[in-house]
């Protein structure tokens, strides 16, 4: 499998950035009129990074649940066009390629070709920058460490310890992410490790035991740089910790707490469900974009002022469910959020023959639809305050939301570097005192924050060390004692979002959850004497497990809201249970098809072949030690779609994608990893360890991590993984093919491997 768009693709930012249809080009407050061809809301483009120097690459996928062929051209900064072909990858199952400018500058769109029909190229952002230099980029050359998202200072678990390491990165000389080296000492420990991006381990070793409550010293060593050195301290007990973990802590509430769940059968019921919640009767409606973040967390305060629920709406036709939600409310306007690719014109044609009046506010780009909606808020509420937060990625500023909604609180975008013209303008004239910036330096430069304070604005940030911590500091600050609070999923935007005017109306906090509560949302609700407690979304967003702790000592009440609707992929068991009695079963993918085509950088032979071959022995070891083993190609012929092989996963306990590696370059690279599920709801990080290092050590190789390949902030990259229907889910390379010792010493050594590997699983399940 070729990784060289991966090892490339790990750039400045640790996600990949979700890049959305984008709004009409025009701005002002209107009915528009410009036609503008509009794409499905499933499908969209992701951009590996926005920034990058010249020479290096920018990854571009485009997803799409229909088959297309894309063509992009760019403005290049000289004026020329630059013609940009995407190629289907059958890893992600997605269309991709790699962008390497040679030109420094601003380099812009201009036309978008789907299946060969022009798309309006304003649907979308994918323009970037290209710096000529490191040092034009950062403001010093590489190679140098980048350190901003590390707290000061840190206390923390030792089940965090990997995450908490992974924070700091290096940047090379060419302005790439590269690994670093570091070194740990304190309390007798004195180890050095390999540190990777992204999530991903540093410590290989899944028996952390050793690492005993008290303070360390982390050196960071760049080649060719300078060392940067760290404290933390380690704690035993969780109430001590300051960095945020998911756990499954029970949750000790007041016998008086009431909890319900919020919920429709989608996002768009979900919506319908919270505004049923939230009035008897509305003049008007706020409708945005159900699937792109920024329209819908821009309109938060201005739906609050209009007295109006936000409501969802995508493709070319209102949902059955929001549109009976408007008649029932009695709405007479409706304010649509963004242009054209944003909520379609036939959505407003159908709005308009119900005799509503129809408002649409958008501007050019998420960045002018925030100023228009703040130039609507400020008719209703002066306001010399505003949020700042980053425009592409909605997981922190999720948590002020329904903070802008209560106090009418306009919500602006910036880049990670640079405040944008329109904006700064704005801000300026409209006198803005104080702006609370959301999120870290890691999202919000402090570059930015520079640049506000020379215009004469006070500053203040809210971050932590993730979402879910970012939600409950903001929280603490804001909502000290709150009677009532909301929770709703921090993996995606929609239920938050929707439900902020909800829990403006409640005086309520908003605090974010997944699969478990973590520990200081745990403490957070039951020291604040919370009555009420809503979750918003079914349980594929906020799972049954938090609902079962949160009302398991009380009477719960339940509003109005339909029961979610089963979701198919069970919820994933983070420990086993003994007493399966054998019955644990593991489905097994072959990765790739038969023939030459699949990888054909495969020494002494095709790795799908190879891919075959071994798990024929790999299936036999596991039956030995009393599996279910079940395959996705019983015929070495076969090659399903990426979808079919996920999806066969449904019932399993665990799917592996069975895969070798490889470069894509001449540069020989060594060593076992394993790609995890990006979802926590569904990661198993232990489990991956234990097998990744028993793969490597069989081997005689190293372990080289455990990776979460993104696409966007919560969607897996890898086809096998978004498709995967069993409890958890890996994409296993167990060496790299183009390394003619290292495959060569595999396949002499395919049963030896599959021993190590059955053994490892068999020892996790508590087989044998």
């Amino acid at each position: 499998m070729d990784i060289k768009m991966f090892l490339k693709a790990k750039r400045i930012f640790a996600f990949l950035l979700l890049l959305t249809f984008m709004i009409t080009p025009f701005g002002n407050i209107s009915m528009a009129s410009r036609d503008e061809a509009v794409q499905g809301s499933a499908s969209k483009f992701v951009l590996s990074r926005k920034e990058v120097v010249k020479g290096n690459e920018i990854v571009l996928d485009y997803q799409s649940e229909e088959e297309a062929e894309a063509v992009l051209v760019y403005n290049t900064p000289s004026g020329n066009k630059k013609e940009v072909h995407l190629d289907y990858n059958e890893d992600s199952g997605m269309y991709s390629t790699a962008i390497t400018p040679d030109e420094a500058g601003e380099w812009t769109i201009d036309t978008v070709l789907l299946n060969g029909n022009n798309v309006s190229s304003s649907s979308y952002e994918l323009d970037f920058k290209v710096f000529e230099s490191v040092k034009d980029q950062y403001g010093k050359e590489g190679p140098f460490i980048y350190d901003d998202a590390f707290q000061d200072e840190p206390k923390v678990l030792v089940s965090d310890l990997n995450q908490l390491i992974s924070q700091v990165y290096g940047i090379d000389q060419q302005g790439n992410t590269t690994e670093l080296t570091v070194r740990i000492q304190g309390s007798g420990v004195d180890e050095v490790f390999n540190v990777y991006n992204d999530g991903s381990s540093v410590i290989t070793d899944e028996n952390s035991s050793k690492y005993q409550p008290g303070s360390y010293t982390l050196t960071y060593i760049i080649e060719g740089g300078s060392d940067v050195v760290k404290t933390l301290h380690i704690v035993s007990d969780v109430a001590d910790s300051n960095f945020v973990r998911l756990s499954g802590e029970e949750v000790s509430l007041s016998a008086n707490t009431e909890v319900a769940r919020v919920a429709g059968k989608n996002r768009y019921g979900t919506s319908v469900e919270i505004s049923k919640n939230t009035y008897n009767k509305a003049d008007s409606v706020v409708i945005a974009n159900g699937t792109k973040f920024a329209d819908a967390l821009a309109s938060s305060s201005l739906a609050r002022n209009l007295k109006a629920p936000l409501l969802y709406a995508a493709g070319s036709k209102l949902n059955p469910e929001v549109k009976a939600e408007i008649k029932r409310l009695g709405a007479k306007n409706v304010y649509i959020m963004g242009g054209f690719a944003a909520v379609s014109r036939e959505i407003e044609a159908e709005l308009s023959r119900e005799k509503l009046n129809i408002i649409r506010i958008f501007g050019g780009n998420r960045f002018e639809t925030s100023i228009e909606i703040a130039k609507q808020v400020k008719k209703f509420k002066s306001q010399n305050k505003a949020i700042l937060t980053n425009r592409d990625s909605f997981a922190d500023a999720l948590s002020a939301g329904a903070y802008s909604a209560q106090n009418s609180i306009p919500m602006f975008y910036t880049t990670k570097n640079k405040l944008e013209a329109k904006t700064k303008k704005y801000i300026k004239d409209s006198g803005v005192k104080e702006i609370l910036v959301v999120g870290g330096a890691a999202v919000v430069s402090n570059n930015v924050v520079k640049e506000l304070t020379s215009m004469g604005v006070n500053v203040k940030r809210i971050e932590g060390s993730n979402r879910y911590d970012t939600s409950i500091k903001f929280a603490q600050t804001y909502y000290n004692n709150p009677s009532t609070v909301v929770m709703a999923s921090g993996m995606d935007f929609a239920d938050a979002l929707a439900g902020g005017v909800f829990a403006a109306s409640k005086n309520a906090s908003m605090v974010l959850a997944s699969e478990k509560l973590s520990s200081a949302a745990n403490r957070y609700v039951t020291a604040s004497g919370v009555s009420s407690i809503y979750i918003l979304g079914g349980e594929k967003a906020v799972s049954g497990s938090i609902f079962s702790a949160l009302s398991s000592s009380e009477t719960t009440t339940p509003q109005p809201a339909p029961a979610p609707v089963p979701q198919p992929k069970p919820q994933p068991t983070p420990k086993p249970n003994p007493s399966t009695e054998g019955k644990i079963k593991i489905m097994l993918d072959p990765g790739h098809g038969a023939g030459s085509k699949h990888n054909r950088g495969f020494i002494g032979g095709n790795e799908g072949d190879s891919n075959w071959a071994y798990h024929l022995i790999l299936k036999e070891e596991l039956e030995r030690r009393g599996f279910i083993v079940g395959t996705t190609r019983p015929r070495k012929t076969d090659d399903p779609s990426l979808a079919a092989r996920g999806q066969a996963g449904r019932g399993y306990d665990l799917l592996l994608s069975l895969h070798t590696n490889a470069t894509g370059t001449k540069n020989l690279a060594s060593g076992a990893e394993i790609y995890d599920d990006v979802n926590p709801s569904y990661s198993n990080k232990t489990l991956a360890l234990k097998l990744g290092n028993a793969i490597a050590r069989s081997q005689g190789i190293r372990m080289r991590g455990v990776f979460y390949r993104k696409l966007d902030n919560s969607t897996n990259w890898y086809g096998v993984l978004r498709n995967n229907e069993a409890k958890n889910g890996f994409l296993v390379e167990h060496c790299f093919h183009d390394n003619p010792t290292e495959i060569r010493n595999y396949v002499r050594n395919y049963r030896k491997v599959a021993v190590a590997s059955a053994n490892a699983l068999a020892e996790y399940y508590g087989m044998k």
